[in-house]
């Protein structure tokens, strides 16, 4: 588990190998891994009102809650006080004086308390956690009220987006049998691991690395796939490798890019716009490919990024298979520890389509 740098948001980074043939045989069911008996945790969490992050005031602690958690007070001294000493998600400790005082009189943290507000940007609707744990040590949390998100032009462009990669990735690895990393948000992530009847993990949920078995590399079937994101081999009794996916990523890449179909039926006089991947190419050979992102000021304030972007997936809809990247090399230039090289024409589909 890891906390972001920033939000203070909890996220899960896992790194999984998938298991050859032999070893699924063998695999344990979630029934028979058990689960570990803990000491029982004692915690509390408050949603913070405008009085909790006033800069002039305290934070107000239930009395049932303060007996639970924190220590005791030593109720010789007058008025009872003690400092406490919390440890946040990325180790830091935060000092406090909780004090037992007011009319009537109430648990408060004072002293430091709005200097943890302060540096961690708390506003009214946050949550803050207290937990004593079994080694009796006092933890601190946070959680943000709901903010609201971005386009989705711009968090492709921000430094997240070398991670569009890693679903492609997750199933290039399952096909290989190679270890990967996956990085989960249950708050933000809308994706879903798939189980199938004897409780494993299906990796890609789409794809020809749906279909292939982990030692197969290459097949031969028949053309299924939404208008636009087949790639041609599938038109010309090749055979059909994991290339196909890769094929299909760029074209998804575009969509995210460009925020748009990639099929999409246009005006006569936007008739070159129709297939996204020849227009796509077009912008980037007339150096236009702010065309793409019309409108987006923040996409347009790091160019560079967007024409990289842009040429990453030019590179994975080539009509020559033997042309395309593989997932390995694609992640590497999302990245940026590849150089991505200039693009060939990729050879226009449009007759390959109908938009009827």
């Amino acid at each position: 588990m890891h906390a972001d740098t920033e939000t203070d948001e909890v996220y899960a980074q896992m790194t999984l190998q998938p298991l050859n043939p032999d070893e699924q045989k063998e695999a344990y069911h979630p029934a028979e891994l058990g689960t570990a008996n803990k000491q029982p945790t004692n915690y509390f969490c408050k949603i913070l009102t405008a009085s909790d992050t006033s800069t002039h005031g305290g934070f107000s602690v239930p009395r049932r809650a303060a007996e639970k958690v924190f220590p005791p007070l030593d109720f010789s001294q007058q008025p009872p006080a003690q400092e406490l000493i919390a440890r946040d998600l990325h180790d830091n400790d935060w000092k406090f004086k909780h004090i037992f005082r007011g009319q009537p009189k109430r648990h408060l943290l004072t002293t430091g308390w709005s200097v943890f507000v302060s540096a961690k940007r708390l506003v009214a609707g946050d949550s803050v956690l207290f937990i004593w744990n079994e080694k009796n040590q006092l933890l601190l949390g946070i959680r943000r009220a709901n903010r609201p998100q971005h386009m989705m032009p711009s968090s492709v462009l921000s430094s997240d987006s070398m991670h569009l990669g890693l679903l492609a990735a997750a199933a290039h690895a399952a096909a290989t049998n190679s270890r990967f990393t996956i990085f989960y948000n249950p708050r933000y992530n809308s994706y879903h691991i798939f189980l199938d009847d004897y409780f494993n993990a299906r990796i890609s949920d789409f794809g020809l690395a749906k279909l292939m078995n982990m030692n197969q590399s290459k097949t031969n079937t028949g053309i299924r796939g939404t208008k636009g994101y087949v790639a041609l081999e599938w038109f010309k009794n090749m055979p059909i490798t994991a290339q196909v996916d890769v094929y299909s990523y760029g074209v998804v890449l575009l969509e995210i890019i460009s925020c748009r179909r990639c099929v999409q039926e246009m005006e006569q006089e936007d008739e070159e716009k129709a297939i996204l991947t020849d227009w796509a190419y077009d912008c980037y050979k007339d150096g236009a490919v702010d065309a793409l992102v019309e409108g987006d000021n923040e996409a347009l304030d790091d160019k560079e990024k967007l024409e990289k972007l842009v040429m990453i997936a030019i590179w994975c809809v080539q009509e020559d298979p033997v042309l395309r990247p593989s997932m390995r090399n694609v992640i590497h230039m999302l990245e940026g520890t590849v150089e991505v090289q200039v693009p060939p024409y990729p050879s226009q589909i449009s007759i390959q389509y109908s938009l009827i």
